[in-house]
């Protein structure tokens, strides 16, 4: 049982220019707490993408990469006093797409490339495992997790899931054939509102299902759609052929008893006007061109917005140019145009799957504004950015978030064949200047004046036994925040200097310090809040 003595209670000291309302937290978390969420800095601003920079030295190098799931998770995935249910169930969505490695659905490519060549298009099992294991570590059971993806069942096991899954106990299924073929538990239909496709789809269950928690992680490639980011990656979790979102009208035909009345017109509706409003490369003509990306838009953007995910995730330990399969800009041993792997080294997040996905593009080497998946999700009132430079973007580390320009990070060129224009190579970058001043952005979010305040308020993170602060600057200026102990010492000085507007993020380490009374005070120009608390073990 927690006793009052595993508390830190802060209470407001008298005065302070600005005070808080009195909080209680966990100073060390001595048992399964019921609940967990999102990293409070992390689910309070919706609007940031946070970036974490890896060290993993090779692709195959499994240990490692596992690690950095573990860490993600310890780090993001945190106890609480109220949140999400332990009881949740986790569907888990990884980008597991065709390796086109499978002997007997692809014998010729299969001939031509070795299982280890394709290794790099797919979601890392070992990312994936690190965050489970991290996840059962707040008290949850394998057997909460559901992996799922509706393609290629055959590479389930040549990718590592098939052991992963038995390794912790957690739930993968082959859930490859036709909707009206499946046991209908194993499907969850879902009716659709303000969309442009569907009137309902089935999802391959618990996906969309009550008292679930879904993860969303996608694989930094590139991909005849951009980038097949977190957007696209959750058009696996539809049941066949609900998810063939490429083939346009083709496809549309299969599940047309589904579809929203005169469904072709509205498609052709979209798309002219679109034309006619200048979105990028939708000029191009044929089957793969404009007209078919429209449909693929809608078709996703209904799936996105029907999909709530607790957290969108880009898994960029290593990235793949190209087509996203086997095919790419590059001559090698196998061919002459072979997609190739890099050891990226980010992992990128956030709980906006669009925010997500323009930093994402951004750090590939490409502009979001020649990507019309993203003007279309800021038509339908989904988005509200365009310009990648307009997104508050963090560096993650060590369970803290430091606001960062967005150029700080180095950019890791994917090439794509997304809507080829004549005299055009196949496989380029999207990086074309765009015009961002034509497009009418929602405005960024920022503290209207100066603001701090603790934010575990229920229980802070056991990976690194720290209390988070977060303070509001409405312009650039100074700030100060420091912890003083009883005797007038400051003991952590954890914020000094000059910081540009928006928010930020401290972290106080608790566990190096006695018990006792201690203060903590912010400064910033005229503004000054002070807090007197005890630190009781």
């Amino acid at each position: 049982m927690l006793t009052r003595r595993s508390f830190i209670k802060m209470t407001a000291a008298a005065g302070g220019v600005a005070m808080v309302n009195p909080v209680t937290v966990l100073a060390k978390r001595k048992q399964p707490t019921g609940f967990f969420n999102v990293h409070p800095f992390i689910e309070q601003h919706p609007e940031a993408v946070f970036i974490i920079k890896t060290n993993v030295d090779k692709k195959t190098n499994g240990e490692a990469i596992k690690q950095v799931g573990l860490d993600f998770s310890k780090s993001v995935i945190v106890p609480a006093k109220e949140g999400i249910p332990l009881s949740r169930m986790i569907p888990i969505k990884p980008n597991l797409t065709n390796s086109f490695t499978s002997k007997k659905h692809y014998p010729k490519q299969a001939a031509q490339f070795p299982l280890e060549y394709g290794m790099g298009i797919v979601t890392d099992v070992n990312f994936v495992e690190g965050i489970i294991e991290g996840m059962k570590g707040l008290g949850m059971s394998g057997k909460q997790f559901y992996v799922r993806e509706v393609t290629t069942p055959w590479d389930f096991g040549p990718r590592g899931y098939v052991d992963m899954c038995w390794r912790q106990d957690a739930n993968i299924k082959s859930l490859f054939d036709n909707y009206n073929e499946l046991d209908k538990n194993d499907l969850n239909w879902v009716d659709f509102k303000n969309s442009e496709i569907y009137k309902k789809a089935p999802y391959l269950w618990p996906v969309n299902a009550k008292d679930t928690w879904l993860l969303n992680i996608s694989k930094f490639k590139a991909h005849g759609m951009g980038l097949t980011l977190c957007c696209k990656n959750l058009q696996g979790t539809m049941s066949t052929p609900f998810q063939h979102y490429c083939g346009a009208d083709r496809t549309l035909k299969e599940i047309e008893r589904y579809t929203i009345k005169n469904v072709y017109a509205r498609a052709k509706a979209n798309y002219e006007r679109h034309l006619a409003a200048g979105i990028p490369r939708w000029q191009k003509q044929g089957d793969d061109g404009g007209y078919r990306m429209d449909t693929w838009c809608s078709r996703t953007l209904d799936n996105v917005s029907h999909t709530p995910a607790g957290l969108h995730i880009i898994e960029g330990v290593y990235g793949r140019d190209g087509d996203g399969f086997l095919s790419g800009p590059n001559k090698g041993t196998y061919s002459e145009n072979e997609a190739w792997d890099y050891m990226t080294n980010y992992v990128v997040f956030g709980k906006d799957p669009y925010r997500v996905d323009i930093i994402g593009l951004w750090l590939g080497g490409h502009e979001a504004g020649n990507v019309g998946l993203y003007h279309i999700a800021m038509e339908r009132k989904l988005s509200n950015v365009l310009d990648p430079r307009k997104v508050p973007v963090y560096l993650w580390e060590n369970g803290t978030a430091t606001l960062k320009k967005l150029e700080d990070f180095e950019r890791k060129p994917l090439k794509t064949y997304y809507l080829q224009l004549e005299n055009e190579t196949k496989y380029r970058l999207l990086d074309e200047p765009f015009d961002y001043s034509k497009v009418a952005e929602g405005p960024r979010v920022l503290p209207k004046i100066e603001t701090v305040r603790m934010l575990d308020e229920s229980i802070p993170n056991p990976a690194n036994n720290a209390v988070s602060f977060e303070y509001g600057l409405p312009g650039s200026g100074n700030a100060r925040l420091e912890i003083v102990n009883s005797s007038g010492r400051t003991v952590d000085l954890l914020v000094e200097g000059r910081h540009e507007k928006g928010y930020h993020m401290a972290a106080w380490n608790i566990g190096k310090h006695n018990a006792g009374d201690y203060v903590v005070k912010f400064r910033s120009g005229g503004f000054t809040r002070v807090e007197k608390f005890a630190l009781l073990k």
